[in-house]
C-alpha cells in the first residue's frame, strides 16, 4: 500500500482497463480478487476524507498548498533521499539505486523546500545540492511504522486503504510515503512477491508496464544487482524504446 506524490509526466503507453468514479465503503476491491492485470481508477480517492490529502491538495494536482501543508505537520521528521543527475538524452541508462547519491535523516521540510526550489538554510544537508531543475530525487518506502513510529497505530488512519478495498483484503503492514521531483525514477523491475495498490494523491506518475511474456522475450530479467523483493531487467527500456516511452516518472516493469 503505497501513497505517492510526484510531479507531472506523460500518459501510459498502452492502454489499461480503467475504471471512473467514486465507490461505496470497500466496494472498490472486488474489483481486486482474483486480478492477475493492472487496474488504473480515477477520482476514488475524491469521496474519502483521508488526512494525507491535505498534502496533495485535496488531490488537485496543481495545487500549491499541498506541500506546505505536510511541511507544517510533519517537516521535523527524518527521511533518506536518493538523488541522480537528470537523463540528458534518451539514450541515457537508468541509474541503479547504489549509483545514486544517497542522504540519510534529511528533514523533510528542507526537501519539499528543495522541491519547489525554495532557499534553504546553509546548515541543510541539502544546503549544496544542485537544484531541482539539474538533478531529481525522491525519498522512498518512507514506512508508516518508521516515519510515524510514536503515532498511534503507526498513523494508518491517515491512508486506511480498508475504506478502498473493504475488509476482504489484509495489509500485513502500514502504508508506505513516495515523494519525488519531476523526472524521479526507478529502474524496471518486477516486485517478486504481493501486489501493489498506489494512491496518487498528489501530481503524476508514468508507469511503463510489460506483460510478463513480453518482459520476459526482451526485458531479459535477472536478480542483479540482488535484492529479494525485486527481479530487475538486464534492458533498460527507456534505451530500448528511446523516444516513444519518454522520460519516466517511475519505470516500474
Amino acid at each position: 500500500l503505497k501513497i505517492a506524490m510526484g510531479s507531472p509526466a506523460e500518459s501510459l503507453l498502452e492502454p489499461i482497463e480503467q475504471l471512473q468514479g467514486t465507490f461505496s465503503h470497500g466496494r472498490l476491491g472486488e474489483f481486486f480478487e482474483g486480478r492477475d492485470q493492472p487496474l488504473l481508477v480515477r477520482s476514488a480517492l475524491q469521496p474519502l476524507s483521508w488526512p494525507v490529502l491535505r498534502w496533495g491538495g485535496q488531490g488537485k494536482r496543481e495545487e500549491p498548498n499541498g506541500l506546505a501543508t505536510l511541511t507544517a505537520e510533519h517537516g521535523h521528521r527524518l527521511v533518506d533521499v536518493r538523488f541522480a543527475p537528470r537523463r540528458s538524452k534518451l539514450t541515457s541508462r537508468t541509474p541503479w539505486e547504489g549509483e545514486c547519491e544517497r542522504l540519510h535523516d534529511v528533514q523533510l521540510h528542507d526537501f519539499c523546500a528543495w522541491l519547489i526550489s525554495e532557499s534553504l538554510p546553509s546548515t541543510s544537508a541539502l544546503a549544496d545540492l544542485p537544484p531541482a531543475n539539474k538533478v531529481w530525487g525522491y525519498c522512498a518506502y518512507q514506512h508508516f511504522e518508521e516515519l510515524f513510529a510514536e503515532a498511534p497505530n503507526a498513523n494508518r488512519h491517515a491512508a486506511d486503504f480498508g475504506e478502498l478495498l473493504g475488509g476482504q483484503f489484509c495489509a500485513t503492514s502500514a502504508p508506505t510515503l513516495w515523494l519525488g521531483s519531476m523526472g524521479a525514477c526507478t529502474p524496471c523491475h518486477q516486485d517478486a512477491y504481493g501486489c501493489n495498490v498506489v494512491a496518487q494523491v498528489a501530481g503524476r506518475k508514468r508507469w511503463l508496464l510489460f506483460s510478463p511474456e513480453e518482459g520476459a522475450k526482451h526485458l531479459q530479467p535477472q536478480r542483479l544487482p540482488y535484492e529479494d523483493a525485486s527481479v530487475f531487467t538486464g534492458q533498460d527500456p527507456l534505451c530500448c524504446f528511446g523516444s516513444s516511452a519518454g522520460n519516466s516518472n517511475g519505470s516500474n516493469g
